[in-house]
């Protein structure tokens, strides 16, 4: 299993520092094609992503995860960066589409 994380430098540095492989990119075409090269590196891969590079590439995403079972997905803050309210109601008919 490779873990790897996509995002800003000072992201990207943060999870070096404990061992894990990281991308410096804030472009979302480098980011998608990153992840297009991480998947087919490994059987399983974990990928952590900055949340301004996933809101950028969110359909790409979706359709990723739902193509590429073998690789997980997940999005962080950035540095600074706080996490939305989360409305359950509107992430439940998000799912359920």
């Amino acid at each position: 299993m490779s873990i790897h994380v996509i995002g800003s430098s000072d992201i990207v540095i943060g999870f070096q520092l404990i061992g894990i492989k990281g991308i410096i990119t804030e472009d979302p075409d480098e980011a998608k094609q990153k992840i297009i090269d991480i998947s087919k590196s490994a059987k399983l891969s974990f990928i952590i992503i900055e949340n301004k590079i996933a809101e950028k590439i969110e359909d790409f995403l979706d359709d990723f995860t739902l193509k590429n079972l073998n690789v997980l997905i997940t999005t962080i803050p950035g540095i600074g960066e706080t996490l939305p309210d989360l409305d359950s109601s509107s992430l439940l008919k998000k799912i359920i589409r």
